[in-house]
């Protein structure tokens, strides 16, 4: 596979971490991030496929819709979040099930473009 180098910002803690699994695993930075980054991906991507399910979405957007809501089952569940952490959580879910959304109407289209 071809490489590109590339610049990126990265948290100091976040980098700190890194190095550390990079001496012990005797591995270099950039084959760290580029593993790490491979299964964020493939974990992202699949998350995304599962909510590309009408179903699914219906789900999280009801959940995640409501900040109350959000908060009783963070709460339920015996976590403790800041109202604007669960601010971020909605966003974040409600922007996954846009992407999946889009996601499946463009496997959509391009399967009737195939016929």
């Amino acid at each position: 596979m071809r490489k590109e180098r590339t610049t990126i910002s990265i948290d100091s803690e976040i980098l700190g971490r890194i190095d550390a699994l990079c001496s012990v695993r005797g591995e270099s930075r950039s084959s760290m991030i580029e593993r790490v980054m491979i299964y964020a991906l493939e974990d992202y991507e699949e998350h995304l496929k599962a909510l590309e399910n009408p179903l699914t979405q219906r789900i999280v957007r009801a959940v995640t819709g409501s900040p109350k809501v959000l908060g009783v089952l963070v709460k339920a569940l015996g976590q403790s979040m800041s109202a604007e952490e669960i601010a971020a959580l909605r966003d974040r879910n409600l922007t996954d099930a846009d992407v999946a959304e889009q996601r499946r109407k463009e496997k959509k289209a391009a399967k009737r473009k195939k016929r």
